[in-house]
């Protein structure tokens, strides 16, 4: 079989198809059968790890109901020894406990194995003695020699209060056989550990004397085989429940967690992750040997289509012949196949019978085609010589045309020139009348602005002369204000004379004072009255002279503000005489400006009537102009309309001229393609004179 075959390909291709089929199928079941696995496991080894969880916690908690069933009884709670101590020898072989002891609530205990010791700094103990019963983490004891672990009850008396401890001593196997009693679903190990690590199930713990504490063994570093494990027991004793994949010692496990005995304990159980996922492997090897199979069953499938696909080669054969332009059309393929390659082999002859019916027609009219042909090429050459002298004419009318138009478009170039010079000699015209008018409105607004100033001025001629009065009733009433304070002056020297004879009074009165206390002193007791009397005189008399002196110095200080006064009055009448000069002056100014701006008011009015006369004859021309413009637009509109016919024949000519050299390139083309047909006509005849027909 060739591998360019039909036959090959649709083999590889079936066998290709089966094989992608088998690996899609397979790789979906394993991917999915992979999750449904790991959930199923999953979901087993949480459901075992909350049973064995509970199964635990109700075993523990069943012994310590036992030992608070035993710590209930009266005769234990005598706290007598000699009675407690047979009692307790036999429920510890009853229930299988290397000893029982009792405690009192100074730490002090008996033993049922003999001597007494000391308990009081043990956790456990202390938790009884508080009134919780509990279960202690595994210890060595020296006097066993070996681990033990302790169950604890608090013994009451009477009145309630906790006056003691009981405790239940057992072996470290304790332990181990309640978890080896929790039965799994698959294989796996059980083991407890404390909050610390240590193993509390799931070690033998026979001849040991320390805890095995994978958390702090060195065997058990992070980045060692067991680091994984390490971790995976330190999320144990944060979380409470939970499920963690890890590797150790180069294989997958699952681990399964649960905290009991109060969270202090926490009890995990691990699974191999390979062994659980077994059944994958089982599962995947079937497939294999499915697919194996299907590749196989498919290439003999491919093989068997490939044996009924050989009548098509010599239906190959045959076109391929067709194809080479040597072919007997008289044949036939008498091959009588069943279905599709059948109805293939059968429309093939019919197709043959077809074309040689068609060859035969084509070789009866090749003759006739080439006639045609040659009959063809000489009307066509014919019809190019006709074009060339259409086309020759045309050129002719065209260049006149094309003078035509060049003298029209120099007459409309002279009109637009004129036109364009009337339309600046009219845009100048509005733009001096536009100027005649602007000045004619600037002329009335200064008439105006003139009037206004003249009003103006009017009215500052009289407020100057009301100014004037009011200046001179302004000196004169100031010259009365100088005087008057003059006045003033010499009073309040008079004021000064008269304060100056007050204080000489007073001066004198309390010399006077004085001597009437001296004579006062002198009479004795009879004095006494006189001595108050001058003495009140003397304090009226300081009195008298403290303010006549203050009324000097206000009087002196008035006299200076008066003198001060009296200049500036002074000076305030020279300004009044000078501001009344100058107004009387500015007065004179006025009046000259009122007659000069009369006089600009006649000649701006003279002004006004010129430029009047100005716009009414820039309105005559202006209108002037305009005629021309209509005239000169209506010349234009002509000579448009010679332009725009000009260049319509122009175009007109153009388009014949192309016209002209369109047919005349058809013709050419013309006359290439019959000469192309004689020549394909001669070869079509030499092809289909190679079919028998």
């Amino acid at each position: 079989m060739k591998t360019n075959s039909l036959s090959f390909k649709i083999v590889m291709r079936i066998a290709l198809l089966v094989v992608s089929i088998c690996v899609l199928l397979t790789s979906f079941s394993v991917i999915l059968l992979y999750k449904v696995q790991t959930n199923q496991v999953i979901s087993t080894m949480t459901k075992s790890r909350d049973d064995a969880g509970q199964l635990i916690e109700l075993s523990i908690n069943a012994y310590i109901r036992e030992v608070e069933a035993i710590a209930q009884r009266n005769d234990i709670r005598t706290m007598d020894w000699e009675i407690q101590k047979p009692i307790l020898q036999k429920e510890a072989i009853r229930v299988g406990f290397e000893s029982f002891e009792v405690g009192n609530a100074n730490g002090m205990a008996h033993s049922t194995k003999g001597g007494d010791i000391w308990v009081g700094g043990r956790d456990y103990y202390g938790k009884a003695l508080s009134g919780k019963a509990n279960i202690s983490d595994l210890v060595y004891d020296e006097r066993y020699q070996k681990m033990v672990v302790v169950i604890s009850s608090p013994l009451y008396n009477e009145e309630g209060s906790a006056v003691g401890v009981l405790s239940e001593v057992a072996d470290a196997s304790f332990t181990n056989k309640i978890t080896s009693s929790i039965q799994l679903d698959y294989e796996g190990f059980i083991f407890i550990i404390n909050d610390a690590g240590e193993k509390m199930a799931g070690v033998d713990y026979k001849g040991w004397s320390n805890l095995e504490n994978d958390i702090h063994d060195s065997k058990y570093k992070p980045e060692g085989p067991f680091g994984q494990f390490r971790e995976a027991q330190i999320k144990m004793i944060q979380e409470k429940t939970g499920l963690e994949t890890f590797f150790m010692e180069g294989k997958e496990y699952f681990l399964s967690y649960v905290s009991i005995n109060n969270d202090e304990w926490h009890l995990g159980i691990i699974q191999n992750k390979r062994e659980a996922l077994a059944i994958l492997n089982i599962i995947l090897t079937r497939m294999l040997v499915i697919t194996i199979i299907s590749i196989v069953l498919g290439s003999l499938f491919g093989l068997l289509l490939s044996k009924s696909l050989r009548p098509l080669k010599q239906v190959s054969n045959s076109i391929n012949e067709i194809a080479s332009g040597k072919a007997d059309l008289t044949q036939r393929i008498k091959i009588k196949t069943e279905y599709e390659i059948g109805e293939l082999v059968d429309g093939f002859n019919t197709f043959t019978e077809k074309l040689q019916t068609i060859m035969k027609v084509m070789k009866e009219s090749k003759d006739s085609l080439l006639n045609v042909g040659t009959s063809l090429k000489s009307d066509t050459e014919n019809t190019l010589a006709s074009i060339g002298s259409i086309i020759e004419n045309i050129n002719s009318t065209r260049e006149g045309t094309t003078q035509q138009f060049s003298s029209v478009e120099q007459t409309a170039s002279a009109v637009h020139e004129i036109a364009a010079n009337i339309e600046s000699l009219e845009r100048m015209v509005e733009n001096q009348s536009a100027s005649v008018k602007v000045a004619n409105d600037a002329i009335m607004a200064m008439v105006q602005n003139i009037t206004k100033v003249n009003n103006s001025v009017d009215l500052m001629t009289t407020s100057f002369k009301n100014l004037t009065e009011k200046a001179q009733s302004g000196v004169v009433k100031q010259d009365d204000v100088s005087n008057k304070i003059s006045v003033i002056g010499e009073q309040s020297k008079m004021l000064g004379n008269a304060n100056k004879t007050i204080r000489d009074i007073a001066s004198r009165t309390n010399m006077l004072a004085m001597n009437a206390a001296i004579e006062a002193a002198h009479a004795g007791e009879s004095g006494k009255g006189f001595s108050v009397v001058a003495d009140e005189i003397r304090k009226l008399s300081e009195t008298s002279t403290a303010q006549s002196k203050e009324i000097g110095e206000q009087l002196s200080n008035i006299q200076e503000s008066i003198k001060a006064i009296i200049i500036a009055s002074n000076e305030s009448q020279i300004a009044f005489q000078n501001v009344s000069d100058e107004i009387q002056s500015t007065d004179h100014l006025v009046k000259e400006i009122a007659v000069a701006m009369d006089e600009q008011k006649t000649d701006s009015e003279k002004i006004n009537l010129s430029l009047n006369s100005m716009n009414d004859s820039t309105d005559i021309v202006l209108s002037a102009v305009n005629e021309m413009s209509e005239g000169n637009a209506a010349i234009l509109k002509e000579i448009q309309n010679l332009q725009s016919s000009t260049t319509e024949l122009k175009q007109s000519m153009d388009q014949m001229e192309a016209g002209a050299e369109s047919i005349r390139q058809t013709g050419t083309a013309l006359s290439e393609i019959s000469s192309k047909m004689e020549a394909s006509i001669n070869e079509i005849g030499g092809q289909v004179d190679q079919f028998q027909v």
